[in-house]
């Protein structure tokens, strides 16, 4: 009983994501119900995150996998513990989730006081969806215009003088 695998191995802190777990050496069908799954904060030990499993299947190479839908928390590094209720603590020792949200670059560096400057920002786990990707510049929103995985485009609005 052996989770051997996590994909994808790092995530986005803020945005929902369905999470696939390999299980090798397990003769019996996994079942939903029967499992839970849990993520331990590498770097706040108190924070822990238990994961509703959403799906069980085997793989073509006649693997198990078991499906959790993440819904997003603190950036870090997270221990994945996986246990079946009638069966016990399956070893995932060697897994680790990585959630990251990166911001590489924004441009331009400054804009007017009275708003409407087009900011673009890149960077990793941006959702194609703008209304997933909420932008703050200090105490200002930036109303997003565009989104890609990689890009956001916002507009600024008025600093209030």
């Amino acid at each position: 009983m052996v989770v051997t695998s996590i994909n994808p191995p790092s995530t986005s802190p803020v945005l929902a994501s369905i999470i696939t777990l390999t299980v090798a050496n397990f003769s019996y069908t996994l079942t939903p119900s029967d499992l839970s799954v849990k993520l331990v904060s590498k770097n706040n030990t108190k924070l822990v995150l238990y994961e509703n499993v959403v799906e069980t299947g085997e793989t073509d190479n006649g693997e198990q996998y078991l499906k959790i839908k993440f819904g997003g928390s603190t950036s870090g590094n997270y221990s994945v513990f996986v246990r079946s209720l009638t069966y016990g603590n399956f070893d995932a020792s060697s897994l680790n989730l990585e959630l990251i949200g990166t911001v590489i670059d924004f441009n331009p560096k400054q804009g007017s006081i009275y708003g409407g400057t087009l900011v673009t920002i890149t960077g990793f786990w941006f959702s194609s969806d703008p209304t997933n990707n909420p932008v703050r510049i200090g105490y200002h929103d930036c109303l997003v215009e565009e989104t890609s995985e990689s890009q956001i485009k916002c507009r600024t609005t008025a600093t209030g003088g």
